[in-house]
C-alpha cells in the first residue's frame, strides 16, 4: 500500500515538472538582459523628453496667460492704453 502512495507522489511531482515546463508563464519573452536594459533605458528616456516637452508647453502657457492678463489691465486706463495693450498681446511660439 505504501508503494502506491509513493507512485502517486511521484507522478505527481513529474506531472507538475512537465507542467511548469510546457506551460510557464514566459514573462521574459525570450530577451536577453542587455535587450530588456536597452528598451528601459529608450523607455526611460522618452519619458523624459516628454515630460520635458510638457514643462515647455507649461511655460508658454503661463507666459499667454500673463499677457492676457496684462492686457486685461490696461484695457480699462484709456483707448491709448487700450490700443498699446492689444498691441503687445503677441501669440507665444509653440515650443
Amino acid at each position: 500500500m505504501e508503494e502506491n502512495g509513493q507512485g502517486w507522489i511521484i507522478a505527481f511531482l513529474v506531472g507538475a515538472l512537465i507542467w511548469a515546463f510546457f506551460f510557464q508563464d514566459n514573462k521574459y519573452e525570450g530577451r536577453a538582459a542587455e535587450e530588456w536594459f536597452n528598451a528601459y533605458d529608450y523607455e526611460t528616456a522618452r519619458n523624459e523628453e516628454l515630460e520635458n516637452r510638457v514643462s515647455d508647453y507649461q511655460t508658454a502657457l503661463e507666459e499667454a496667460n500673463q499677457e492676457i492678463e496684462d492686457a486685461k489691465w490696461y484695457a480699462w486706463e484709456s483707448y491709448e492704453d487700450m490700443g498699446d495693450a492689444l498691441d503687445s498681446l503677441d501669440t507665444v511660439p509653440e515650443p
